[in-house]
């Protein structure tokens, strides 16, 4: 009986095992779960509502367009605003914190198309966001009566289009369309205010704003086309929309006109594209409501975001919100690449991969930048939008470009990338190169002391606790990303020399760093336990599988997580720290932990009241839709029942919630893919062989074809 229940669905979700056993859903039930739905207007809401392409995005207010520039002023929320990838500049200026000269890259505000005059006041409010449709509808009635409508959505085929439509019962509003002319790129190291200029003029049917920030290196100068089926008026400050009775249209293209196919088609296009990419996609469905949300919200925020790499950069941490941080990191592109590849989005990360490996011969120019002894590549801790030549140059932004660990990240992305492909046409490619480049960056710092042990150093450098003092020895972060890339160009045979191998023999200095409790200290003579940003002892839990199973040491950090770092038991977190902790629980398969930690997203306000995102660090609304953390939690929630980490498929092993649940098309690294149902203790699995391939599920060895399909129960 179990096994009929589980082909029934694998029919009804399209090769996906489902998990009810009281009532079947369909996917899109599953992925509506994730709406956010508010019946109550807030003028100042906690958050918005973020959709994105990959390329173009906005954060919406809750009337349903952007904040306009002079409330985005008056309010402590994130920013409202739309943002394109092609609008970023490099600028030198002096660093506000290291007083020295640098060039840095960074994602700039492109336009608000806001209300003229804004409503303080609505009634019969209902806004919105239907994630499995990737449309978001605003309804409200205004004091003197008139009804509003407004959808908007970005285009997932045109990644250059945003349509917005506005209905009126009567009467007739207006719209402007305007540019931030004056702001901050970067408020933590470049405080002076930059500019932009904006013009206006009619170019055929269309409407073009030309947005010009002439302070910028590379001279960015965008261009804005609109299309309005209500009048426009030019203005000194952009345009304005005089939207009337009845249906009106405003399209927004970036780089070229709006063509009339593209109208006609783009809402409907995108609505399909939408649920294509959810039917291809891995699927959680969980008993809990918060836990559920999160899983949808957090997985169409990743594709809002990185759905897109025709123009070869990668998005900013927070996507397209325009929130900080305006750039990305190789390391929280570590974090969020193995959700992407477990639902099913591998391809995202070998973009990424293959754009490093076109970068070799810069990067190690940028590692002798930093350290003109190294050799190997060094990725920038801030990536840039531009070409890595010239960046950073004469001197890095701030001291946390100096972090040695980030080079590990790159090798696991790599390495985990060529797995979940199996081309070894590809890997040979794109992904060995970056191992080998990696292990001669490590190598090239490693030392033999007197103890037997090979330690390393760099200076300067940084820790990625970020707390825990400069210009340290063995930092411990980096001992984890060298022993891992090591193992790794090991295993694949790259180690041509025997150096890696030897060096693995007599150790890496792990057991210089060993404390009294039990636990590594961050860095040599770095005793900072307790007052910790971040709580790298963990990295072994979550990040670098250098063993088959937990250290010792690692199991006692994560017995002292809440004491490692500063202000944990307020409970306060730092970055992505929360993150981490719930990563860790999944993998050292810690139920009770993991719920009490779990426990702590709204108390500790990491979370928004309604769940809607994730704050960079607990409630700073400037640093709202931090991708980076929302990919930690996806692949905590997918983990807990799903996980390859230590090589080999452990299901159901942190069975977190109460009820049953479900999944399907989850992809490990283990070639295989894995559809199933948890309840009332059983389980029914149902696996799908990528590549030829042998594992270990559960204590059972299985052996697959590629194409074969298996049924497990137990």
């Amino acid at each position: 009986m179990k096994k009929v229940f589980c082909l029934l669905m694998v029919v009804l979700l399209g090769g996906a095992a489902s998990a009810q056993t009281s009532k079947q859903k369909s996917l899109k039930e599953i992925i509506c779960r994730g709406n956010i739905v508010t019946t109550t207007y807030q003028e100042d809401a906690e958050a918005g509502c973020y959709l994105g392409n990959g390329r173009f995005g906005a954060v919406f207010s809750g009337l349903g367009l952007t904040m306009s520039p002079e409330q985005q002023k008056s309010r402590k929320t994130g920013q409202s605003q739309f943002s394109h990838l092609s609008h970023w500049g490099r600028f030198r200026f002096v660093s506000s914190i290291e007083k020295k000269e640098t060039t840095a890259d960074y994602l700039l505000p492109l336009l608000k198309l806001h209300w003229e005059e804004e409503p303080k006041t609505v009634s019969s409010y209902r806004q919105e966001q239907n994630m499995y449709d990737g449309v978001l509808k605003t309804v409200y009635t205004l004091d003197n009566g008139v009804k509003v409508r407004v959808q908007n959505w970005f285009d997932q085929v045109n990644k250059n289009l945003a349509g917005i439509r506005l209905e009126l019962s009567e009467g007739t509003l207006s719209v402007k369309a305007t540019a931030l002319t004056d702001f901050l790129a970067y408020s933590f190291v470049f405080r002076k205010p930059v500019r932009q200029s904006i013009s206006a003029k009619r170019v055929g049917d269309n409407y073009l704003l030309t947005i010009v920030c002439e302070e910028t290196l590379n001279c960015c100068r965008s261009q804005i086309y609109f299309y309005s089926t209500a009048p426009v008026e030019l203005c000194e400050d952009g345009l304005r929309f005089l939207v009337s009775k009845g249906k009106n249209e405003i399209f927004v293209s970036y780089g070229e006109p709006v063509r009339q196919k593209d109208r006609v088609s783009s809402l409907q296009r995108t609505k399909k594209h939408w649920h294509e990419t959810w039917r291809k996609s891995g699927w959680m469905d969980f008993p809990e409501e918060n836990a559920q949300k999160m899983w949808v919200r957090s997985m169409a925020y990743l594709l809002s975001s990185h759905d897109d790499f025709e123009a070869g950069i990668i998005q900013p941490t927070n996507g397209l919100t325009g929130n900080v941080f305006p750039f990305h990191f190789v390391q929280d592109l570590g974090y969020i690449s193995p959700a992407l590849m477990m639902t099913g989005h591998n391809d995202i990360v070998m973009r990424w991969m293959e754009k490093f490996a076109g970068e070799i011969e810069a990067m190690k120019k940028y590692a002798k930048h930093l350290w003109p002894q190294s050799e190997g590549i060094y990725p920038p801790w801030e990536l840039p939008f531009g070409s890595i030549e010239g960046y950073h140059e004469p001197n890095v932004p701030v001291a946390y470009c100096y972090e040695p660990h980030n080079p590990g990240y790159l090798c696991r992305m790599a390495m985990e990338a060529s797995d979940f492909a199996g081309d070894p046409a590809w890997a040979k490619r794109y992904a060995y190169p970056l191992i080998r480049e990696v292990c001669r960056f490590y190598r090239s710092a490693c030392k033999k002391g007197t103890d037997g042990l090979w330690h390393m150093e760099w200076y300067p450098s940084i820790g990625q606790d970020e707390a825990g003092g400069r210009n340290k020895k063995n930092y411990l972060c980096s001992l984890y990303s060298a022993q891992y890339s090591f193992q790794t160009a090991v295993e694949l045979g790259l180690d041509e020399d025997g150096s890696l191998a030897a060096i693995l023999k007599d150790g890496l200095a792990f057991k210089s760093l060993m404390s009294d409790r039990g636990t590594y200290h961050t860095a040599h003579d770095a005793d900072d336990f307790g007052k910790q940003k971040h709580p790298v002892q963990l990295d072994g839990l979550a990040y670098f599988p250098v063993e088959k199973k937990p250290l010792l040491p690692e199991r006692k950090a994560y017995e002292l997580r809440q004491e490692l770092t500063e202000r944990a038991k307020e409970p306060f977190f730092a970055g992505w720290t929360l993150g981490e902790f719930l990563l860790a629980g999944s993998n050292i398969k810690d139920v009770e932990g993991w719920r009490e930690d779990w426990a702590k997203m709204r108390p500790s306000n990491y979370t928004d009241s309604r769940w809607i995102q994730i704050y960079e660090t607990c409630g700073n609304a400037g640093a709202s839709f931090y991708v980076t953390t929302h990919g930690m939690i996806l692949q905590s929630l997918i983990r807990n029942y799903v996980n390859d980490y230590w090589g080999r498929l452990d299901i159901a092993s942190c069975p977190v919630f109460e009820g049953d649940v479900s999944f399907g098309n989850i992809g490990t690294r283990l070639g295989v893919i894995v559809s199933g149902t948890v309840a009332k203790g059983k389980v029914c699995l149902s696996l799908t062989a990528q590549r030829d391939c042998t594992f270990g599920v559960n204590g059972v060895s299985v052996m697959m074809k590629r194409g074969e399909t298996k049924k497990m129960n137990w």
